[in-house]
């Protein structure tokens, strides 16, 4: 997911930079703080792997996203929007099967 943001904003960087009237070299600093944000979440779960295994964390990981992305169907103001939160919730719970499977 992280290589698709990169992909989107290094071409926007310019229009970005402009629109929000920064310097080029505060563009890059938002695109380092993106960067960070994308990589500390891969390095926590690395770092909770090693001590409790990699299929708990996945289904505490999947857990975690299933219940946000039910909650937030309620909230979609767009059919388009609704139909990809009720299918995340859905490959959600697909995965949670699947790890639940696996572990037992």
């Amino acid at each position: 997911m992280a290589q698709l943001g990169v992909t989107l904003y290094l071409p926007a960087m310019p229009d970005i930079v402009e629109a929000l009237s920064m310097s080029e070299a505060e563009g890059y600093n938002a695109l380092l703080m993106y960067l960070g944000g994308a990589v500390a979440p891969i390095v926590l779960a690395a770092y909770i792997i090693r001590i409790v295994g990699r299929s708990v964390v996945l289904l505490g990981v999947a857990l975690l996203f299933g219940t946000l992305a039910s909650l937030a169907i309620p909230f979609g103001m767009h059919i388009v929007a609704l139909l990809a939160l009720g299918l995340s919730a859905l490959g959600t719970v697909m995965m949670i099967l699947l790890s639940i499977k696996r572990i037992l």
